[in-house]
């Protein structure tokens, strides 16, 4: 969550905005989490395909 409250700060901030939070700003949260959810995902298979390689036997 703290990534999201960085964010969410951030644009509110930038826009001027000091009083409730709007909706807007919430869907930067929501991008900024599935990019790191999908370059988590990429890195996972990445190190399950490495380790994979290195147990098999050559030859």
């Amino acid at each position: 969550m703290g990534v999201s409250s960085v964010v969410v700060a951030t644009v509110l901030l930038s826009e001027g905005v000091t009083a409730p939070i709007r909706v807007e700003s919430y869907r930067y949260a929501l991008i900024v989490y599935e990019v790191l959810v999908f370059l988590a995902i990429i890195l996972s298979i990445y190190l399950v395909i490495r380790r994979t390689h290195k147990q098999i036997p050559d030859g």
